[in-house]
């Protein structure tokens, strides 16, 4: 792993705040070991190696002063701001269904978080039911659903998300699926009641705490459900890798989701289509080195 003034950090981590932010990034890293000595200092905190799987935001277990486990999130310098936007929706749920937000400093855009505990991914548990993966996450989007929220401070909104998706006309990105997505959105996206979500619901993101299973790192969006569901639905069917009844289980993890939230399966498959194709154009877009036609994967939903 390479370091930075003494701080060992994962390659792709480097790697991909480097893409992102530039000479911006490059120094973010360098001072990065003298924030986590201040943070250190200001909450009383020890904190130990990042974690190897981090990819855009720095990563590491905590040992609060009481003994007990936390988890040290700090953003770099993109000039995004989801990192205030979960801080946001960690607030609000309180604990309901995902990690509970401890404290926050806005300056340093870092966030100390409650540690899932023994933090086992759904990813894992699951790894040979993969429809018990979906049922878990059907409990979850039922326990975490709520009205969006009064205001627009330090929420995201995805209609900006689909917007953004516009640049894409005029690009060597594909047209075709850039149309097919937008349409999508129009249709499904305008119209439909706006909820409060997570807006990134995946096996990764879904750990065990105790007996339970909880959500960590949401994204704080105002949207639709179609959308939340599609986001989980995109990553099950990468998991899922080149599994021969790949198909088999991406129609019955649809006929789940459509029994659950009453929404026809149809509508499920346009939203992952629409969201698959999205994901694809931030890689184009902000990270064209480390793109790899990744949209082409959209297909496998037959829109």
């Amino acid at each position: 792993m390479p370091k930075r003034n003494g701080l060992a950090l994962p390659t792709g981590f480097v790697r991909n705040v480097e893409s992102l932010t530039g000479e911006a990034g490059r120094q973010w890293l360098d001072d990065l070991p003298q924030l986590i000595a201040t943070l250190q200092d200001r909450w009383s905190i020890r904190i130990g190696s990042p974690f190897q799987n981090i990819s855009f935001n720095f990563v590491a277990p905590v040992d609060l002063s009481d003994g007990q486990k936390a988890v040290l999130k700090i953003a770099p310098p993109t000039g995004e701001t989801e990192i205030f936007s979960e801080a946001r929706y960690l607030r609000t749920l309180g604990g309901n269904g995902v990690v509970k937000l401890l404290a926050e400093c806005r300056q340093d855009r870092a966030l100390l978080i409650e540690r899932a505990v023994p933090g086992r991914t759904l990813a894992k548990a699951c790894r040979d039911r993969p429809l018990d993966a979906v049922d878990v996450a059907i409990e979850l989007l039922g326990k975490i659903a709520m009205p969006a929220p009064e205001g627009n401070v330090d929420v995201i909104d995805l209609d900006d998300w689909f917007e953004n998706l516009e640049r894409a006309r005029g690009t060597l990105f594909p047209a075709d699926y850039v149309d097919r997505a937008l349409d999508a959105y129009s249709r499904l996206g305008k119209s439909a009641a706006k909820r409060y979500l997570h807006g990134d619901v995946h096996l990764e993101n879904i750990i065990c705490s105790g007996d339970e299973f909880v959500l960590i790192d949401p994204k704080g969006i105002v949207g639709v459900d179609g959308y939340e569901v599609a986001v989980f639905l995109n990553n099950f069917r990468w998991w899922l890798g080149d599994r021969p009844d790949l198909h088999e289980l991406l129609t019955e993890a649809l006929t789940r989701f459509s029994a659950a939230l009453d929404i026809r399966e149809e509508e499920f498959r346009v939203w992952a289509y629409a969201q698959m194709v999205l994901c694809a154009w931030w890689i184009f877009d902000e990270m064209p080195e480390q793109y790899a036609n990744e949209v082409v994967q959209s297909d496998v939903w037959a829109v």
